[in-house]
């Protein structure tokens, strides 16, 4: 079963080290990012599991900088 992920962020900065951190630490395949009005969202897509392992990485790489 495939899943579909969003992680969004204020601005760019973070969203660059977010689509890292989770294509570095799990299978899953970036689809794009999207910037609107000032936040910017990341799309990622693999196995369930896989893209909740991605998310928690994304996520928490991108506190550290936002």
């Amino acid at each position: 079963m495939e899943a579909l992920g969003l992680i969004e962020v204020e601005g760019v900065a973070g969203i660059i080290v977010a689509a890292d951190a989770a294509c570095k630490a799990a299978d899953v395949s970036l689809l794009g990012w999207e910037s609107t009005g000032g936040y910017t969202t990341l799309f990622l897509q693999g196995s369930v599991a896989s893209v909740q392992a991605g998310l928690q990485r994304g996520e928490k790489a991108a506190v550290g900088i936002v």
